[in-house]
């Protein structure tokens, strides 16, 4: 997009490559605070203070596929709003309780984050803040009364990089939100923003290490089980794990759908800088 800038009342992505690709969140829904957390990966390098992990990129998503309307900051920023009700319902069927979804966007917003790819170095944070609305509201159906929505405020760093990003997938993330383990929640945003397979389909171990980084023993044997015991429910995301082969097969009526993106994004493919 020109100048580094969403178009203005753009539908904004689900996820992007770069995001879903580089190491910025933690493939583990139990992340742990770090401090300059520095990984790279084939598509470039980030450094992470912070906790985030991949409880954090569902509320993320889950913020982004419910956006009800956007405004642009002066700063840079795009105000989201958003009804806490839906984002609730897209990360569990069962529903996670406020508090903590509040609590997972704290850390979203406190986390610092250096992104570095090539034609591209972006510094900040993924959210700037949150507040409820003063006038706009929704009936609460369990209450009889109303409830508010949310502004959700999209930091400089997270704005650009949509921008930036020419591989975006609008896909409904719920199915990605209730995979049992945070590797295989890595696993599929990494390969939902592919369009086409590798030769022969990944290799699981090679997926391991691209959103683990290096693993071995015990270690990488858990990883692998977890992977395989979340097999029926990454099939359902047309990912499908046969033996030590993870594939990408053809989009089956009721699961996620993909918007068609003409672009194979491999290693060292240059996405534009901003501005650029």
């Amino acid at each position: 997009m020109a100048g580094g800038k969403l178009k203005r009342g753009a539908r904004l992505p689900t996820s992007m490559a770069l995001l879903a690709r580089l190491p910025v969140f933690q493939p583990t829904q139990r992340a742990t605070s770090r401090v300059d957390d520095a990984r790279a990966n084939a598509w470039g390098s980030v450094c992470v203070s912070g906790r985030l992990g991949q409880r954090h990129a569902d509320v993320l998503e889950a913020i982004l596929f419910n956006a009800q309307g956007t405004h642009e900051g002066a700063d840079g920023t795009l105000h989201v709003l958003v009804d806490p009700a839906r984002v609730r319902r897209t990360l569990s069927d069962a529903g996670h309780d406020s508090k903590r979804i509040r609590a997972w966007i704290e850390e979203l917003i406190n986390a610092r984050v250096n992104v570095s790819a090539p034609r591209l170095a972006l510094e900040g944070t993924l959210l700037s803040g949150l507040r409820e609305t003063d006038k706009a509201t929704r009936r609460n159906p369990l209450t009889g009364g109303e409830r508010r929505l949310w502004v959700v405020t999209l930091g400089p760093l997270l704005v650009k990089l949509i921008a930036a990003d020419s591989i975006k997938r609008y896909h409904d993330p719920r199915h990605v939100a209730c995979l049992i383990h945070g590797v295989s929640q890595a696993v599929a945003r990494h390969v939902l923003t592919h369009r086409q397979e590798p030769p022969g389909g990944w290799t699981l171990d090679g997926l391991i290490g691209i959103v683990a980084g290096d693993l071995a023993g015990h270690v990488l044997r858990d990883r692998r089980r977890d992977l395989r015991a979340d097999a029926e429910g990454l099939a359902r995301l047309g990912i499908q794990v046969t033996g030590d082969r993870v594939r990408l097969v053809v989009q089956r009526p009721g699961s996620v759908a993909q918007n068609t993106d003409p672009v194979v994004q491999s290693p060292g493919v240059v996405v534009h800088r901003p501005g650029g």
